[in-house]
């Protein structure tokens, strides 16, 4: 009884926040909000909900016509937040879509308007005209107070061209599984200069960087920028510019994430392009289902591609370079899910190190981002394929790396990729085919020469108790290969006592540090 006193002291303000955290999504499959709930567990409760406008303004509109009616009037004059489902379900609720007329009359004070479009191929001609509905009204209403729009379809297919309305105070598009056909590039009437965040997913908007740089150029405030999506088979994009635009052409002074993963030439071509704070985070991927394709190109159009990618990652960097700033650890993964792939990537866990230059001088010293992730194809051209590693391979801001995580795949199909990183001083190995791969793999002399200055080994959540024998051979072969090595580390390891103290035992006789811990 005495918790419910306590909550019960807590201000109104914090309730409502409380309330609003724990909203939860109702839409058309339920007949009432889920704040209907929470007005009814006790008199103040009853007073703080029914005084929270925002909680009857967010996820209209609902299954039932009443209930929609009865949230609209416990908010007035507030902004909402529209929901709007299209589906099997929808399509034929008179309720709904009577609750849906109720909301659209409303859109003069929308905030935020999400639409889910999931219908079969029969039914795309209906689902086309009620989407188009909808815009008609948003182009005839002010949108005075509209900042955030989502729409999002489960046909890529669905052609979203149409006479967009204007939206002036628009900051967030979100747009998946349509495509622009129609179009050459997203309308002036969405592509406002305030705009801070613009989210692509199998839009398929840009055919050609040309279109490409003048949407960015478009929006200079833009702080988050999404582009995904596995492409279609008839369209080609075009990588080289017909207007002569200069790298870096495009400054993007705010952004502040940047996350690139449609196919690797539309990724380097928008990149090489654009001019974002080297504090920024940056993800370059790839799209699982995607390969290269590089037939598609010319040779001399790929590897110009390439050689423009290393030198606008370089000027990207070039503070941190000037600096000496490095990461001090990474890790190099090769994925074979699908066409393979490499990547470099560090995470906020991971420290960066500044090797201070006394010529240099910065009022910022975030010259790096916390997060980075860099991708290439693997492709069959030897020279081409050592060009693509050589993007990355040849920054010291990756090639002065202290400390690696440890890639089975990489070990096994290209343990040349890890020579580029001759100062890696730390090795981390998680879990048992870890372990064994990297003592299995190769000869003794190749584990020296690809880490000569390994001094240290972690062992993470490797369950040593199910195979000592296998501890006992990692630690004998370490001890053959590393003649440098100083200090073990078993973190989250499972071990039986006698075979740690036969461990400690034998390292000792090297004076090599042992560590245990959870």
């Amino acid at each position: 009884m005495s918790d419910v006193c306590i909550i019960d002291d807590l201000p109104p303000e914090l309730l409502d926040n409380i309330f609003i955290f724990t909203l939860e999504y109702g839409g058309p499959r339920t007949r009432a909000p889920s704040s209907a709930g929470l007005s009814h567990v006790c008199r103040r409760w009853r007073t703080v909900a029914l005084a929270c406008n925002r909680l009857w303004a967010t996820d209209l509109p609902y299954r039932s016509l009443d209930w929609t009616e009865l949230c609209l009037s416990r908010c007035p004059h507030d902004n909402l937040e529209l929901n709007i489902v299209h589906d099997a379900c929808t399509r034929h609720d008179p309720g709904y879509q009577a609750a849906v007329s109720l909301v659209l009359s409303c859109l003069d004070r929308v905030r935020c308007l999400r639409m889910r479009v999931e219908h079969g191929p029969k039914y795309r001609f209906e689902v086309r005209a009620s989407v188009y509905d909808i815009l008609c009204a948003l182009r005839d209403s002010r949108g005075d107070y509209l900042t955030d729009m989502a729409i999002e379809f489960d046909d890529r297919l669905f052609d979203l061209s149409s006479d967009w309305p204007t939206i002036p105070l628009i900051e967030s598009i979100h747009l998946m599984g349509g495509t622009l056909q129609s179009l050459k590039s997203l309308p002036s009437t969405l592509m406002r200069q305030n705009l801070r965040r613009l989210s692509l997913h199998n839009v398929f908007l840009w055919r050609d960087i040309d279109t490409a740089i003048s949407c960015l150029q478009a929006v200079p405030m833009l702080e988050h920028f999404s582009l995904s999506g596995s492409g279609m088979p008839a369209m080609v994009f075009n990588i080289a510019s017909s207007k002569g635009f200069p790298l870096r052409a495009v400054p993007l002074t705010n952004m502040k994430c940047i996350c690139l993963h449609g196919s690797w030439a539309e990724n380097m071509a928008i990149f090489n392009h654009i001019s974002i704070p080297p504090r920024a985070q940056l993800n370059i991927g790839l799209c699982p289902s995607k390969r290269a394709r590089w037939e598609l190109y010319e040779a001399d159009e790929i590897k110009d591609l390439i050689v423009m990618g290393a030198d606008t990652l370089r000027q990207h960097f070039s503070a941190a370079l000037a600096r000496g700033a490095f990461y001090r650890e990474l890790e190099i993964t090769m994925c074979d899910d699908g066409p393979r792939t490499f990547t470099i990537a560090a995470s906020p866990r991971f420290d960066v190190v500044y090797v201070e230059d006394p010529l240099e001088s910065t009022d910022d010293p975030l010259i790096l981002p916390s997060t980075v992730g860099l991708s290439i194809p693997w492709v069959e051209d030897a020279e081409t394929c050592q060009n693509l590693f050589d993007i990355f391979s040849t920054l010291d801001i990756f090639t002065n790396v202290q400390i690696l995580n440890f890639d089975p795949l990489l070990w096994v199909h290209h343990p040349e990729v890890y020579m580029a990183y001759p100062c890696v001083r730390s090795l981390k190995l998680v879990h048992e085919n870890h372990v064994k791969t990297y003592v299995d793999g190769y000869s003794l002399n190749k584990h020296a020469t690809v880490f000569p200055a390994l001094d240290q080994i972690c062992f993470i959540d490797v369950h040593f108790d199910d195979d000592y024998g296998l501890l006992l051979r990692v630690v004998e072969h370490l001890l053959a290969a590393h003649p440098a090595l100083k200090r073990i580390e078993f973190r989250g390891c499972n071990m039986v006592d006698h075979v740690a103290d036969q461990i400690r035992g034998r390292l000792g006789e090297r004076r090599i540090g042992v560590t245990y811990s959870e």
